[in-house]
């Protein structure tokens, strides 16, 4: 299972479930609501109350908040249940979420979109219900080490090591004998298998024998 921004979740399959997005909607209406907070007299120190209407937009935008969350939460569950209930084996990779999502030593809005993305598809949480409702299900949940596996870089087919950009969304092994072509997201998970070489032990993957139910699911990233 592959976990990314535009495409929420890509299995081996070649199935893809697309990122809702639910902030990227709700953004226009929160700073409208919060241009017009700005207009209303906002509460200072022991000075000034804030204004009937500044409480009134002010409990707008919070309850548009709530309704963002509620609907990622939902949408959360309702993802890792179908996966769950399809398969018992589910493999991906092992991210540093707090460090892809830190902000930039500068005011950088490109870094600050990308992370806003990120929050909104919920990786940690998603990746997080998968694993605990394996665990109740009986079913098997590994994560492969990134560093030294580097999935979206390794050619399926040849093993071999092609560094791309964000930008790069199509797979082009860099080995002429190879050649193989494929979506950057699909491309990565069926390397999120035990792989024959190098051995499993030396990837340091972690997990333990998987039961013998239902079918398998790779996710990457």
């Amino acid at each position: 299972m592959d976990l990314g921004c535009k495409v929420a979740i890509a299995l081996s399959t070649g199935e893809m479930i697309k990122a809702p997005q639910f902030l990227a909607q709700a953004q226009p209406k929160i700073r409208h609501l919060a241009k017009k907070l700005r207009r209303k007299r906002h509460p200072e120190k022991r000075k000034v109350k804030a204004s009937r209407r500044w409480q009134a937009t002010q409990k707008r935008i919070r309850k548009q908040k709530r309704k963002v969350a509620n609907q990622r939460q939902n949408w959360v569950h309702q993802t890792a249940t179908e996966i769950t209930c399809r398969y018992s084996i589910v493999a991906t990779e092992k991210l540093n979420l707090q460090g892809m999502t830190r902000k930039g030593k500068r005011q950088n809005k490109q870094k600050a979109g990308l992370n806003r993305s990120m929050l909104d598809v919920s990786m940690g949480m998603l990746r997080s219900a998968i694993k605990y409702k394996l665990v109740e299900g009986e079913g098997f949940f590994m994560e492969a080490p990134t560093q030294k596996l580097k999935p979206t870089q390794r050619c399926a087919k040849c093993w071999n090591l092609t560094p791309k950009t964000l930008s790069d969304r199509v797979h082009i092994c860099s080995n002429p004998e190879c050649g193989h072509r494929e979506d950057r997201d699909t491309k990565g998970t069926p390397k999120n298998k035990i792989p024959k070489k190098p051995a499993a032990s030396s990837l340091g993957l972690h997990g333990q024998s998987p039961p013998a139910r239902r079918h398998t699911v790779l996710l990457g990233a």
